[in-house]
C-alpha cells in the first residue's frame, strides 16, 4: 500500500494559546526564595537560585485596553440524557473601570472548535522603512466568527469588533465564509488593521478546479467579497517592510499547469507566472506525481524577497520519504513579476532535506533572519522518518539522527546556501554519535541559540565557535523534543534568555546571559510567557522579534509571578495564588502590558477538566482576578466547555 505524506500549507495566524514552544503546566518554587538544582550544576555560571519579592514592575508598554475572552456560563437545563452544547460569549474585561461586560452572546462553538484562525486579534504599529524597525504594538481589533450552535460549522458571519470602545460588534460581510479548510489564510496590515485581509475557498473550490474569496475586514455589509481568478490555489500573502498589508498573493495557477505565480493584489483574476531565473521556465508547484495539492511547506520572509520550501516528490512503494527543496523568490521592480532562484551551494547542489523531518510550517522557529538578506535555518533529517519506515536506508545501523545549521544569502549576485555546522551519526553505532536537535533557533546578536544533544549552545554566525551555556543533564528530554523548553524565543534587549528545564521530575525556571556572565535558576518553577514593550525588528513584512518586558511564571503550579525581562535578579512581583493546584497554566502570544490575562485548567473527578481565565497586571502585587464566577466544565456549561480561554494576544 502506497503511503501519501500531506503537507499543509502555512496559516499566516494562528489562535493556538500556547506561545512559541510550549508554555503549559506551571510550577515553581515552594516559596519566593526556591532552591535551584545546584547538585547538578556541572559549570561555572554563577547562578542564582532564589529571588526578592517586589511590590510591582514598571518597563511595560503602558497599554490598557478592554481584555476579550471566551466564556461558556452554567446552562440551566442539562439533562442527564441529552448532550448539551455551550453557548459561548465573547466577554471583556476593562482594567480602566474594573467592569466586565458582553461583546457577543452569540458565537459559533464548532468554529471555535474547529477553527485554526478565528477568533483573531488584529494589530497595529509604527513600521520604520529605512530599517525595518516597529514601534507601538498593540491590538486594535479582533474578528471572529458568529453563528448558530449548530452541529454544522457553518455558514456562519464573520464579524468585527473594534476593542477601543463599546460600540457593538458589527458584520465585516453579508457573504459568509463556506468551508473549514485549512486554507484558510489572513494578511495583516499593521498601519490600518480594519483593512486586513481575509481569503478562504469558496463553496464551489474543488480539488481539480480550485476558486477563492477575500473580504477586507472594513469590507462593508452590503459588499459582495470579491474573487479570485477561477482554478487559483492561492498559497500565502506576500509582504515586506515597504507596504502595510500585502502586495501581492503566491498561487499555483491551474490553468498553466500549476505554475508557481503572483497575482497583484488590485488585480486577483490576473496571474503571472514566475520564471525560473537560470532559464526562464515555469516552476511547477505539484512535481512528480499528484501527491500534493500545490502546497508550499514553508515560507520565510526576507526584504526583498521570500524563501520557499516547496515539496519535490514522494517516494515510491511503501516509502514514506519526502524531498522538500528550498527556493528564493526575488521580488521584482516596478511591476515586474521577479524571479525564482532554486537555492544551490558552491558545488552546485540543492538545499533539501527527506524524510519526514521536513521543512515545514513548524519549522519557524528553527529560523532565523538577520539584515533582511540572510536567513539561518536549522534542520534534522532523516533520522525520525527512517525508524518510522520513510526513506533509505532500511537497515538499522545506517539510520542517522544529524543536525544542521544553513546559512542561506539572498544578495544580489550571492544567491545561495552553505551549511556552517553539522553533526550526526547512526543511532546504532557505537563509534559514531546521533546528533538531537531541539525545538528553537534563537538570535542573539553576533550569535545563535540552540538546542543540540541536551546541551544549550552560542554559536556564531560562522558556525565556528561554541559556548556551551547549559550542559546539564535533564530528566525531561525525549527523540522528539530537546531538553529544553522557551516560551519566549527572544533574548530580551539586557541579553537575557529564558527557558525551561526538568531534571529529576522538578521543573526549573531558568535565565542565562548569553554572554555566560549570570544565570537564574528556580526550583519547581515554569515560564509561561511574555508581555512586550512594543518594539522590533520587521524583517520581510513579518515580526523577527518583539522585545520582552515582562515574563512571567508559575509556582508550585498554583503561584503566579513575573519578572523585568531585562533584569530577572532585581526580584519577581507575585501575582497572586490560585485556589488549587492547575493542571495547566497557559499565556497567549507576545503582547504589550502590563494588563493580561491567562487560562487556567484544572483536573476533577474521574479526570474531567474545567476551565477559567484569570486577569492580573504586572504593576501591582496580588492583583490577581477571577473572571469568571465559576470554572467551567462539561457538567455545569455543556460539551465544549473547554474553548473557555482568552482570546490570543490578550
Amino acid at each position: 500500500m502506497k503511503m501519501l505524506l500531506k503537507t499543509s500549507l502555512v496559516i499566516t495566524c494562528s489562535t493556538a494559546l500556547l506561545a512559541c514552544g510550549g508554555g503549559g503546566s506551571g510550577a515553581t518554587n515552594n516559596n519566593s526564595n526556591g532552591s535551584g538544582s545546584n547538585n547538578s550544576i556541572t559549570d561555572k555560571i554563577p547562578t542564582t537560585t532564589s529571588l526578592p519579592t517586589l511590590d510591582g514592575l514598571s518597563n511595560d508598554a503602558g497599554k490598557s485596553y478592554p481584555l476579550l475572552y471566551i466564556d461558556t456560563p452554567p446552562s440551566n437545563n442539562i439533562p442527564n440524557d441529552f448532550p448539551v452544547f455551550a453557548k459561548p460569549r465573547l466577554m471583556a474585561y476593562d482594567p480602566s473601570s474594573d467592569t466586565t461586560t458582553i461583546r457577543d452572546g452569540n458565537l459559533s462553538l464548532p468554529a471555535l472548535v474547529s477553527s485554526s484562525i478565528f477568533p483573531l486579534a488584529l494589530h497595529s504599529a509604527a513600521v520604520d522603512a529605512s530599517d525595518g524597525t516597529v514601534s507601538n504594538y498593540q491590538i486594535d481589533n479582533v474578528a471572529y466568527v458568529q453563528g448558530d450552535l449548530s452541529l454544522i460549522p457553518l455558514p456562519a458571519e464573520l464579524m468585527k469588533i473594534n476593542i477601543n470602545n463599546n460600540h457593538e460588534p458589527v458584520q465585516v460581510s453579508n457573504e459568509k465564509p463556506e468551508t473549514e479548510a485549512l486554507h484558510q489564510m489572513v494578511a495583516f496590515n499593521l498601519a490600518k488593521p480594519e483593512k486586513s485581509q481575509y481569503v478562504y475557498p469558496a463553496k464551489e473550490d474543488t480539488a481539480t478546479k480550485h476558486q477563492y474569496k477575500l473580504i477586507t475586514l472594513d469590507t462593508d455589509a452590503t459588499e459582495p467579497a470579491k474573487k479570485f481568478g477561477e482554478g487559483f490555489s492561492v498559497q500565502t500573502p506576500l509582504t515586506h517592510t515597504k507596504t502595510d498589508g500585502p502586495f501581492g498573493w503566491l498561487i499555483a495557477d491551474q490553468n498553466q499547469d500549476d505554475c508557481l505565480a503572483l497575482v497583484e493584489n488590485t488585480q486577483l483574476t490576473q496571474a503571472r507566472c514566475i520564471p525560473n531565473a537560470s532559464d526562464n521556465s515555469n516552476v511547477v508547484l505539484v512535481q512528480d506525481g499528484d501527491m500534493f495539492t500545490s502546497n508550499i511547506s514553508g515560507i520565510y520572509p526576507l526584504n526583498n524577497g521570500t524563501i520557499l520550501a516547496v515539496p519535490k516528490k514522494s517516494g515510491s512503494g511503501d516509502s514514506m520519504t519526502v524531498i522538500t527543496t528550498l527556493w528564493f523568490y526575488e521580488y521584482g521592480q516596478q511591476g515586474e513579476v521577479g524571479k525564482l532562484h532554486l537555492l544551490k551551494n558552491s558545488d552546485g547542489k540543492n538545499l533539501e532535506t527527506s524524510g519526514l523531518s521536513i521543512f515545514s510550517p513548524n519549522q519557524a522557529g528553527l529560523a532565523v533572519s538577520k539584515n533582511g538578506d540572510t536567513l539561518y535555518l536549522a534542520a534534522g533529517d532523516g533520522g525520525i522518518g527512517a525508524l518510522l519506515g520513510g526513506g533509505n536506508p532500511s537497515n538499522p545501523l545506517d539510520i542517522k539522527l544529524q543536525a544542521f545549521l544553513h546559512k542561506i544569502t539572498t544578495t544580489p549576485g550571492n544567491i545561495g546556501w552553505e551549511t556552517i555546522w553539522h553533526k550526526g551519526g547512526s543511532i546504532l553505532d557505537e563509534t559514531s554519535e546521533p546528533t538531537i536537535l531541539g525545538d528553537f533557533l534563537v538570535d542573539a546578536g553576533n550569535q545563535l541559540l540552540w538546542e543540540i544533544n541536551e546541551k544549550l549552545i552560542a554559536i556564531s554566525l560562522d558556525g565556528q565557535q561554541e559556548t556551551i551555556l547549559d550542559g546539564r543533564r535533564s530528566s525531561g528530554s525525549s527523540l522528539i523534543r530537546g531538553a529544553f523548553v522557551t516560551p519566549i524565543g527572544v533574548v530580551s534587549e539586557a541579553g537575557w534568555f529564558f527557558y525551561n528545564r526538568e531534571d529529576q521530575h522538578s521543573d526549573f525556571a531558568t535565565a542565562v546571559k548569553v554572554d555566560g556572565s549570570q544565570r537564574l535558576e528556580l526550583k519547581n518553577c515554569t515560564w509561561l510567557g511574555a508581555s512586550t514593550n512594543g518594539q522590533a525588528q520587521y524583517v520581510g513584512g513579518n515580526f523577527a522579534s518583539l522585545q520582552p518586558s515582562e515574563v512571567f511564571m508559575a509556582c508550585n503550579k498554583e503561584e503566579l509571578a513575573a519578572v523585568d525581562a531585562n533584569a530577572p535578579l532585581n526580584g519577581r512581583v507575585i501575582l497572586g495564588k490560585l485556589p488549587k493546584k492547575a493542571d495547566e497554566i497557559e499565556m497567549g502570544k507576545t503582547a504589550p502590558g502590563p494588563h493580561r490575562l491567562l487560562r487556567i485548567t484544572y483536573k476533577n473527578a474521574a479526570a474531567a477538566e474545567s476551565y477559567e481565565v484569570v486577569y492580573v497586571n504586572t504593576r501591582h502585587k496580588n492583583s490577581l482576578k477571577h473572571l469568571l464566577d465559576e470554572p467551567a466544565n462539561e457538567d455545569t456549561s455543556g460539551s465544549g466547555a473547554g474553548v473557555t480561554r482568552p482570546v490570543n494576544g490578550f
